[in-house]
C-alpha cells in the first residue's frame, strides 16, 4: 500500500498542511496519531502521512470517561488503538477526549486506561464501529469490588447488607409515579461516603453507589426511571439491562447522557419513546398495559378502540369518540417516563408478534438479542421490518435500488447535508449496491445503539451477540461487510515471497511552501475601546477608557472591552478550534478559541513569540458576555479566521449594558469582552492572561 507523506518545514502548522493538501485538520491529526493535547504538536523534519482517498472519516467520535457516580474522570491517561495506529491521550477537565477521527470503522477500536497500579486496563473493545458522528460515554467502574460496595481506601470491605441498609437510610430511593399527568421526580443520585474501621482496626473509606438493584447501571440523570424499568422488564419478559438498552436507543439523549423525558421530536412525536399520536392511542387501547388501565379509568370506559388519529371509548354496544380535550390529556401522558417506558415494552412485544405472524420467530431469543430485533422493527416500521428480515429489501415494486438509495441517504441527512454523497460513499464500498449497503447500515446502526452490556454494573462472563449475528441466527441473512475505502495495493517485487504485500512510502514535495493558516480578522468589524458606562465617563473619559484596557481597574481587568451593541456579529480572529462554547460564570455566555501561534500572520505571531510561558505553541482567545453562540465544542470544529461565531450581548455581569455611548449610566457600557490566555481554565485566577490589544490590526 502506498503511503504519501509530507516532511514538516520551518513555519509549517497542521492547519497549513491540511489546507494545502485538501484535508480536514482532524483527518491529518488522526492519521498521524495526534489527538488530545498533542493535536497541534508537529516538529521540523517530522513525517506527516496523508489520509489518501478519504474525503472524510467514517466516524467522528467524542469520548467521555466517567466513574460509577456518573461524574467525569479528568486527566485520565488512555491508550487508543484504531486504523492500525496506537496512541496515548488524556481526557480534559470534563472527562472528554474530543474529535477522535476513525478513518475505517471496520478496523474497530480498542481503549484502555492506566489504572492505579500503572497498568493498562481494557475498557472498550469493538471490532466494528458505527458510521457518522457519535458520542461514546464509558463508565470504567474501576472501584467496583462486590455488589453494592466500593473501596476507595483501606484494605477491608463492609458487608453488603450493612452498607446497603446505611445507604437506604441516608438517601432517597427512586419511585414510580402515581399519576401520568406530570414527569417523574428527579432522584438525587450522589454516592454515600462512609468513614468506618476495618476488622483489624484500621480506618477505611467505603464509597457506596445509591442504587444497584438488579445489577442495573443507570446514568445518574436516569435514576428516576429505575423502578419503572425493573417493573416493565418483568411485565414484558425482558431483563432490566435489555430494557434500558432499547430505551436508550429510542430516547433523545440530553445533557450528560440523561434521557429527555419531555422531548419533542420530529413532527408530533414526543416523550421517551418518541411516540406519534396514532401509536400512543394504539398503546392506551391495548388491554393489559398501564396506559390502558389509566385511560379506561380516566374516561369511564369498559374498553378502548384506536383507529388512526382517533381514540374511542366502548361501553357495551356504544362507541363514542373521546373529546379533543381528553385526547390532549392522554397525549400529554407521553411526557411521563413511567408510562412511556411501559409503552416502549408494549410496542416491542407487538412488533415481535407481528414478525412471528410473518414467519420469523424471535420471541425465544435471549432478552439482549430480542431487543435488537425489536429495534430493527421499530426503526423500519412493522412492514419494512419484516421485508428487511426476510431478505427482500430491494426486491419488490416499492423497494428498488433507487428507493433504497433514497432511504439510505435519509439516514445520513442533517440540517445542512441531504446525505446523498455519504450514501453513495457507503454504497461504493459494496460495488455500488445500495441494497447491500442498507443491510449493512441498519445492522451496524442497531449494533451501536442497542447494547445491554452497557447497563450492567457487573458483566463478567456475559457475552452479547452482535446485531449481525442475531440477524443471521433468526433470518439466515449473512450481511456482507464493506471493503476498505479506496486502498491502493502494490505487490512486492517478484523475488519476494508470493502473496505478500508491501507498504510503499512516497514523499510529497509541494512546489510552493505549505506554511501555516496565516489569516487574521479582528473580532468586530470596527474595534473601539469602551468608555461609556463608568462613573467618570463624562468627567474623565481618559480614565474611563483606561478601565477598559488590559490591566485596568487596578490590574483586575484581564482583557479589553470593545464597544458593541447587543446582537453585533463577532468573528473568529484566526484559524483554530472551538475549545469551549457555553456558560462561563460572571463572563456570561463565552467562546474559547484555541489557536496555534504558527497559524497566525507574521505580525501577530511575532507578538505571541515575545510572550513567555506559552505551552505547546497554543493560545486561547475568549469572547465574553455574548447573547448567542453559533458554534459548539462537542465536537470541536475547525474554525476559519473571519467566520461568524456568535453575537455580542449583556450576559453575565454585563447585565443591563444595552447601549453604546460616552455617558455614565451603566446601560451605555455595552461591549464585547475580549481576552487572550495561555490557559483555557475558567477557574478563578488560572487564565494566565496577557494583553490582547497588540493582536488587533485596527483599534480606536
Amino acid at each position: 500500500m502506498e503511503s504519501r507523506y509530507y516532511v514538516v518545514k520551518k513555519g509549517d502548522s497542521l492547519w497549513g498542511i491540511a489546507k494545502h493538501f485538501g484535508y480536514a485538520v482532524d483527518q491529518i491529526a488522526t492519521r498521524n496519531g495526534l489527538i488530545g493535547k498533542r493535536k497541534s504538536l508537529i516538529n521540523v523534519g517530522q513525517k506527516i502521512y496523508l489520509p489518501d482517498g478519504k474525503t472524510e472519516p467514517d466516524l467522528l467520535l467524542n469520548l467521555r470517561i466517567i466513574g460509577l457516580n456518573s461524574k467525569p474522570i479528568k486527566d485520565t491517561k488512555l491508550e487508543i488503538e484504531h486504523d492500525g495506529i496506537t496512541t496515548e491521550a488524556r481526557t480534559n477537565e470534563d472527562g472528554w477526549l474530543l474529535g477522535l477521527d476513525i478513518q475505517d470503522h471496520t478496523k474497530g477500536l480498542k481503549i484502555a486506561f492506566e489504572n492505579y497500579e500503572g497498568k493498562w486496563q481494557s475498557i472498550f473493545n469493538e471490532k466494528i464501529l458505527p458510521l457518522g458522528e457519535k458520542t461514546l460515554e464509558i463508565n470504567i467502574l474501576t472501584d467496583l469490588i462486590k455488589g453494592k460496595t466500593l473501596r476507595k481506601e483501606g484494605p477491608a470491605l463492609l458487608p453488603d447488607k450493612a452498607i446497603g441498609a446505611e445507604v437506604k437510610k441516608q438517601t432517597p430511593q427512586p419511585a414510580t409515579s402515581a399519576t401520568p399527568r406530570r414527569p417523574l421526580s428527579e432522584v438525587p443520585a450522589v454516592p454515600v461516603v462512609l468513614e468506618t474501621r476495618a476488622g483489624n482496626g484500621q480506618p477505611a473509606t467505603v464509597n457506596a453507589p445509591l442504587f444497584a438493584g438488579e445489577n442495573l447501571y443507570l446514568n445518574k440523570g436516569n435514576e428516576k426511571f429505575r423502578q419503572a424499568i425493573i417493573d416493565a422488564a418483568k411485565r414484558y419478559d425482558l431483563t432490566p439491562h435489555a430494557f434500558a438498552a432499547i430505551i436508550n436507543a429510542e430516547a433523545v439523549i440530553g445533557k450528560n447522557g440523561a434521557w429527555v423525558e419531555t422531548s419533542a421530536g420530529s413532527g408530533k412525536a414526543r416523550g421517551l419513546g418518541q411516540f406519534l399520536p396514532p401509536a400512543w392511542f394504539q398503546y392506551v387501547a391495548t388491554p393489559g398495559t398501564l396506559g390502558n388501565a389509566e385511560a379506561r379509568k380516566f374516561l369511564g370506559a369498559v374498553n378502548l378502540l384506536a383507529t388512526n388519529d382517533t381514540l374511542y371509548k366502548i361501553n357495551g354496544k356504544r362507541k363514542d369518540e373521546i373529546s379533543a380535550s381528553a385526547q390532549k390529556t392522554i397525549l400529554g401522558w407521553r411526557d411521563n417516563g413511567f408510562y412511556s417506558i411501559d409503552a416502549i415494552g408494549a410496542y416491542a412485544v407487538y412488533n415481535l408478534r407481528y414478525l412471528k405472524d410473518h414467519g420469523i420467530d424471535a420471541t425465544g431469543l435471549p432478552p439482549d438479542e430480542k431487543v435488537k430485533v425489536a429495534y430493527i422493527m421499530h426503526h423500519e416500521g412493522p412492514g419494512d421490518g419484516v421485508l428487511y428480515l426476510q431478505g427482500k429489501i430491494g426486491e419488490t415494486e416499492t423497494s428498488t435500488q433507487r428507493t433504497v438509495a433514497r432511504k439510505l441517504a435519509k439516514q445520513f441527512k442533517t440540517s445542512n447535508d441531504d446525505g446523498t454523497a455519504k450514501a453513495k460513499a457507503l454504497a461504493d464500498r459494496f460495488r455500488g449496491d445500495y441494497v447491500k449497503a442498507y443491510y449493512y447500515f441498519l445492522a451496524n446502526h442497531t449494533n451501536s445503539k442497542v447494547n445491554a452490556k452497557n447497563f450492567m454494573l457487573q458483566h463478567k462472563g456475559f457475552s452479547e451477540r452482535s446485531a449481525f449475528d442475531v440477524i443471521q441466527r433468526i433470518a439466515g441473512i449473512n450481511i456482507e461487510k464493506p471493503t476498505s475505502e479506496n486502498v491502493t495495493i502494490s505487490k512486492q517485487p517478484e523475488s519476494s515471497s508470493a502473496g505478500k504485500f508491501t507498504n510503499v512510502e512516497k514523499e510529497v514535495i509541494p512546489q510552493i511552501g505549505v506554511g501555516g493558516g496565516l489569516n487574521w480578522s479582528d473580532p468586530l468589524d470596527r474595534c473601539t475601546i469602551r468608555t461609556g458606562g463608568y462613573s467618570d465617563s463624562v468627567s474623565n473619559p481618559s480614565s474611563a477608557r483606561a478601565k477598559s484596557l488590559f490591566g485596568g481597574r487596578e490590574g483586575k481587568h484581564r482583557g479589553i472591552d470593545l464597544c458593541a451593541l447587543p446582537g453585533t456579529l463577532i468573528k473568529a480572529v484566526a484559524n483554530g478550534f472551538v475549545h469551549y462554547a457555553g456558560l462561563g460564570g460572571s463572563y456570561g455566555k463565552i467562546i474559547l478559541l484555541k489557536v496555534n501561534i504558527n497559524d497566525l500572520p507574521p505580525s501577530q505571531k511575532r507578538y505571541a513569540m515575545t510572550v513567555k510561558g506559552i505551552e505547546d505553541e497554543t493560545i486561547y482567545f475568549m469572547y465574553a458576555h455574548l447573547s448567542s453562540i453559533d458554534v459548539t465544542h462537542r465536537p470541536s470544529p475547525m474554525i476559519k479566521a473571519g467566520q461568524i461565531i456568535g453575537k455580542s450581548g449583556d450576559t453575565g455581569n454585563a447585565g443591563g449594558m444595552t447601549e453604546v455611548g460616552i455617558l455614565s449610566p451603566q446601560k451605555y457600557g455595552a461591549h464585547l469582552h475580549f481576552e487572550v490566555r495561555r490557559s483555557p481554565s475558567l477557574k478563578k485566577g488560572e487564565g494566565d492572561w496577557f494583553d490582547p490589544k497588540p493582536f488587533l490590526n485596527h483599534c480606536d
